[in-house]
């Protein structure tokens, strides 16, 4: 932070050490088929994924003395330098499981398509502050997300689009926390 009136910035160490995993298996199946005078392009998913994060928390960043804005000085030593584990914790899975399906129907110029995407996921996260406390909560839910459009093609290198789509985000899915407010996206 910087104090005026010394015209000095005093610094704040920090250590962060993070894990992150990720284990997904996404599979699709696309098709061509055609009933009539109506022509379909499908395609069709599934995915199953696993997401885990922990940070601990670690003490002992060390300190360096405060210095002058106009005369910094970037290789000051830093005292009490010894990281240790504070006994801080977050952590935080997410499963998700999912079914998509979309299809592109053309007759003639005229393209109209659609999809949906149905969703389960189920977030699990924990923090534990170095006193102690500990913060346990988790959501689970099923989200479905779609999306519509019309396609008419005026000429070959001209289209007229119009099209409307939904999407939810899960829970969670920023950094595994999870809120209790109501105008919170991760509640």
């Amino acid at each position: 932070s910087f104090v005026p009136a010394t015209e000095e910035v005093t610094f704040a160490r920090q250590i962060n050490v993070r894990d992150n995993s990720i284990l997904s298996n996404q599979t699709s199946l696309v098709g061509r088929l055609t009933t009539g005078k109506l022509s379909h392009a499908i395609t069709a998913g599934v995915e199953v994924t696993s997401e885990g994060y922990s940070a601990p928390g670690w003490a002992g960043a060390g300190t360096r003395a405060p210095q002058s804005i106009y005369d910094p000085k970037p290789f000051a030593p830093v005292r009490d330098f010894a990281p240790v584990p504070s006994g801080a914790t977050t952590d935080g899975t997410t499963r998700t499981v999912a079914a998509s399906a979309f299809d592109v129907v053309t007759v003639g110029r005229l393209q109209v398509n659609g999809g949906l995407r149905v969703e389960n996921d189920d977030t699990e996260y924990r923090a534990l502050a170095v006193t102690g406390g500990r913060t346990d909560s988790d959501a689970a839910d099923t989200i479905v997300s779609g999306k519509a459009g019309v396609l008419f093609q005026f000429r070959p290198t001209a289209n007229v689009y119009a099209s409307y789509g939904r999407t939810v985000t899960p829970p969670g899915s920023g950094n595994f926390a999870l809120s209790a407010q109501a105008n919170n996206a991760n509640n």
